[in-house]
């Protein structure tokens, strides 16, 4: 569970798209293990759209050629 130092719950991140652009904004919005693998996972939500919510393994959140982190208080592209 090293990896729940680096991401906690209410912290943003762009999503980096396969050209390297930025394609949208997240907020993680609860971390867990799961039971089945035990890998630690995150649920995010899209900033524009909260209805629109997908789950990463946490791994994949900190890989900086998935997602790059937010600074506080920044809500990204529109």
């Amino acid at each position: 569970m090293k990896c729940f130092s680096k991401i906690e719950v209410g912290q943003r991140f762009s999503s980096v798209g396969l050209t390297g652009k930025i394609t949208g904004s997240y907020e993680v919005k609860e971390l867990f293990r799961s039971t089945i693998d035990r890998r630690d996972y995150a649920r995010i939500v899209d900033i524009s759209d909260p209805s629109h919510t997908k789950v990463f393994a946490l791994a994949a959140l900190v890989d900086p050629r998935n997602f790059l982190p937010l600074p506080p208080g920044e809500r990204g592209p529109a």
